[in-house]
């Protein structure tokens, strides 16, 4: 079977207000109360998003075939976003933070230039006045990848290999866990974590992991991710040694030894040499697993070391800022933004999706909504897993290689209206069912230079 995808339109669409007016109407945004401290911030979000929209928008679009079959992707985005606002009134109902703006706009250009892609708004921080778009805009992870939506992704807790080698650091696996949750929503992903499920399993006399395709659809159909991200760590010992003075009794943590010093008058203070860990390593490998599939699609190791302050007291935990404070602790923080940056560069190069979750009256209900990114007009290819057909896996025994499940283009969907978490559509052709997935069109990897 043949497909063939072509880009068939880009196209600049006219403003929805006056072309010189450069103040808009108050708008309002919402964020559901269940994010905590982060719901302000996405309900402003929200707002200035509605504010870009309402002063003009860019289409793109994508038409795909297959066997007669036409599917058509497209957004509507802004070609406009809010230079200033100012806060009109904030509220909660319903399970909502509401937030009511005025925003500002600068006066236009001449000409605005027809683009070849559509880019996400900029979102100004929240301060008010906001700042310009270009100090607001989050710097981008994979140029030429990124579309609007978020993907969502599920963080499982890393497997430890040797646990007795970090345990002078306290929930050092909850910690490592809820850290790269929290570095992947701040690269652009919708992140959220999850219980003690490892979607796989260690078997000491093989040197690869066996994966666990089922276990892993399993999870992201449960959570509703798009994307399971979890990891191994292998090695965090410390090594070698140097030697430092010490004073008290109670100054030698796991890991280090010492040697006191028997000196009159002085012996209280305990006074001695100290032998400690000339450097300590964390050598941790990512692996990211698509959620329809449960396929491994990216598996990259991350292995430094660093000297300094490398060992902790009983009662450190990780992620606390004494943690990071230390060298051992600034360096786990750089490699957990590396692992995060890796996971949506690789991530923002494949197309978003959701999946039907409930259908009524002829509409679907799509597992994703605003804080995903998804707006009304927004056109996604709808497909289902192809009945009766086997996964596909690579040529080894096992599941080890899994690589996919065939699907079938269905047709296209049309959101009509958004949620924070959910989406509603309607289908130009068929009957949508529980379990398909509708799907943007992607966008490819930049060349090679």
């Amino acid at each position: 079977m043949s497909t063939v995808a072509r880009i068939s339109r880009v196209l600049l669409v006219a403003s929805l207000l006056a072309a010189l007016r450069v103040q808009a109407e108050p708008v309002i945004g919402v964020a559901p109360l269940s994010v905590g401290s982060a719901a302000r911030q996405q309900a402003l979000d929200d707002a200035l998003v509605n504010a870009a929209l309402a002063n003009g928008v860019q289409v793109y679009a994508m038409d795909q075939s297959d066997n007669g079959r036409l599917a058509q992707s497209g957004q509507l985005r802004p070609t406009r976003t809010p230079t200033s606002y100012r806060v009109l009134r904030e509220w909660q109902g319903n399970g909502l933070y509401h937030i009511e703006i005025d925003p500002r706009f600068d006066a236009p250009p001449k000409a605005l230039p027809v683009v070849a892609a559509t880019a996400s708004a900029a979102v100004p921080a929240a301060t008010d006045p906001a700042p310009t778009p270009a100090a607001a805009a989050q710097t981008p992870v994979a140029q030429g990848c990124n579309d609007p939506y978020k993907r969502k992704v599920l963080v499982t807790p890393f497997s430890i290999r040797q646990p007795s080698q970090s345990s002078d650091v306290g929930q050092f696996q909850i910690g490592l866990q809820a850290g790269l949750t929290s570095r992947l929503a701040d690269v652009g992903l919708f992140s959220q974590r999850g219980a003690n499920d490892i979607p796989f399993t260690i078997d000491p006399g093989l040197s690869d992991l066996r994966q666990q395709p089922e276990h892993v659809r399993r999870m992201a159909r449960r959570q509703g991710v798009q994307f399971v991200v979890s990891g191994i760590v292998n090695d965090t010992r410390a090594e070698g040694e140097r030697y430092t003075y010490s004073l008290g009794a109670n100054d030698v943590k796991q890991g280090e030894r010492k040697a006191s010093i028997a000196i009159p008058l002085i012996d209280f203070f305990a006074p001695g040499i100290k032998a400690v860990p000339r450097l300590r390593r964390f050598d941790v490998e990512l692996l990211l697993f698509d959620g329809i599939s449960g396929a491994l699609i990216e598996r990259r190791r991350f292995d430094a070391s660093t000297g300094g302050t490398v060992t902790f007291a009983a009662e450190e935990q990780f992620g606390s800022g004494s943690f990071f404070a230390t060298d051992y602790g600034a360096l786990v923080s750089k490699q957990m933004d590396a692992m995060a940056r890796a996971a949506a560069e690789q991530l923002s190069c494949l197309p978003f999706s959701a999946r039907v979750v409930r259908v009524e009256h002829g509409q679907a209900y799509l597992d994703a909504g605003s804080l995903s990114g998804l707006m009304p007009g927004d056109r996604l290819q709808r497909y289902r897993l192809k009945p009766g057909s086997q996964p596909v896996d690579g040529l080894v025994e096992g599941e080890m290689l899994r690589m996919g499940q065939p699907e079938e283009l269905a047709g296209t969907l049309t959101v009509v209206q958004v949620q924070p978490l959910f989406a509603i559509a309607v289908a130009d052709q068929g009957v949508p069912e529980p379990g398909d997935y509708a799907r943007s069109g992607g966008r490819g990897r930049p060349a090679r230079r």
